[in-house]
């Protein structure tokens, strides 16, 4: 009988574009390689049942099907999401209408491998249980490639750009958020927990004590059953142990990367020095820090900042009134969202990759991707981006993290090597990270 994996993450492909995205794919090419059956099971916006065909409705769950790349996805969506559910992953209203829909799809059952990419409000405890429960034999993996650990989901240590170290709990983990976030004052946020309020309609910093103590759970949870976790850098592995994962459970590898970006044509722009940022517009991949330092230098004609991204629909509004200011200089290109093969030309003509990150990446693909190909890597100097610079320390630099000027001013002195550095493909980072007797 084929084996069959079942991939669970947040989002996947045609509807979302990311890290998770491209690995799970990639992972499931690596599986149909191995004549194993992976499927996808993800959440869905409103226009993938405009697109496919609903196999499941009911009053709180509605679900479609289709394939991507000859892949098998099953595409969730919640009716009605609480701020409860997104902290606790689990209701129990909802048990019903996943063991329902589970039995209405039979490769749901005898599943080889639960794979476990995500952990979210609809790919969360109600899935994990129900599937848990009808495939008694299945072995449960997770994969840590987003901060599922930290109820802040950045971990980093209060307001600071400073890696948190500490075992989660309930006091340190409040008091973070508390101090973090703006809405209200730290004083009144922190009387309100006195309270342990949890009335629904309450604001969530007014019962962050109550919330914090579901998402602290509901990690347990996951830890109680995943029988092995997959993570791509020293700093997750210590992560992990931090969380009191036996070392033993744990399997290390520094990700592979997408034979797209192997022995491309290396074509350096010699008529300017092209400086690229490919990713989201967003506070925590360091946007704000980007825009200001780049927009406090002299605009040269000889020097260029390529970002894969469109200069609309920012969500934030210190970013949105930065992307505006760009408009008046000519030395700012967005290219909009690429594909896999569309970023490959553009790291062969590139001469720096900037990744400024202000949380903890896991071990970002683009940073393998950029050495690989030439490109010199402008890092800040913490999680993976700290880890890679140090692991590929001919092909980058680091600057603290935030610091505007300090960015700025490694622009300025960067100097352009040319160097290439080995990267592994997917294939290889499959084969050791998924072989049973891999060093641990």
């Amino acid at each position: 009988m084929t084996k069959t994996v079942l991939n669970a993450c947040s989002n996947f492909y045609p509807y979302a574009f990311g890290g998770t995205e491209v690995y799970v794919e990639a992972y499931c090419t690596f599986l149909k390689e191995k004549d194993i059956e992976p499927i996808v099971i993800c959440a869905v916006p409103e226009q993938a049942f405009e697109d496919h065909q609903t196999i499941y409705e009911d009053n709180f769950l509605i679900a479609c099907k289709y394939l991507y790349q000859n892949i098998t996805v099953l595409g969730l969506k919640l009716k009605h999401i609480t701020t409860e559910l997104i902290y606790a992953k689990y209701d129990e209203k909802l048990q019903q209408s996943y063991g329902q829909f589970i039995d209405t799809q039979a490769k749901l059952k005898g599943l080889s491998t639960l794979h476990i990419h995500s952990f979210t409000a609809t790919i969360g405890q109600n899935l994990f249980s129900q599937i848990k429960a009808q495939n008694k034999g299945a072995k449960i993996i997770t994969s840590y490639h987003t901060p599922i650990s930290c109820p802040k989901n950045t971990l980093m240590l209060g307001k600071s750009l400073k890696e948190c170290s500490i075992t989660p709990n309930l006091r340190d983990c409040t008091n973070c958020i508390i101090t973090t976030q703006t809405k209200i004052p730290v004083l009144v946020a922190k009387t309100a927990q006195k309270f342990n309020l949890k009335y629904y309609k309450l604001p969530a910093i007014l019962k962050q004590k109550y919330l914090v103590n579901l998402e602290l759970n509901a990690f347990n949870h996951l830890k109680e059953i995943t029988q092995e976790w997959w993570c791509y850098s020293e700093g997750i592995r210590e992560i992990l142990k931090i969380n009191d994962i036996p070392n033993d459970k744990i399997k290390f590898v520094r990700h592979g990367i997408s034979e797209i970006f192997f022995n491309l044509e290396i074509q350096k722009r010699k008529d300017k020095t092209i400086y690229l940022f490919s990713g989201r517009l967003t506070r925590i991949k360091g946007v704000t820090t980007l825009f200001k330092a780049w927009q406090s230098l002299p605009e040269l004609p000889g020097r260029e900042l390529w970002l894969t991204a469109t200069d609309t629909a920012v969500d934030d509004e210190e970013i949105s009134a930065l992307v505006q200011k760009t408009k008046i200089r000519g030395d700012i290109k967005f290219l909009g969202n690429k594909t896999q093969n569309e970023l490959a030309t553009l790291y062969a003509q590139a001469h720096f990759v900037i990744i400024p990150s202000e949380c903890f990446e896991i071990g970002p693909l683009v940073f393998h991707e950029a050495v690989l190909n030439e490109c010199n890597v402008i890092a800040s100097n913490i999680g993976g981006c700290k880890e890679l610079a140090q692991h590929y320390h001919e092909n980058a630099i680091t600057f603290k993290a935030g610091d505007v000027k300090e960015l700025a001013q490694k622009i300025l002195s960067s100097k352009y090597n040319g160097k290439s550095a080995l990267s592994q493909n997917f294939s290889t980072h499959f084969k050791t990270i998924s072989d049973e007797n891999i060093s641990r």
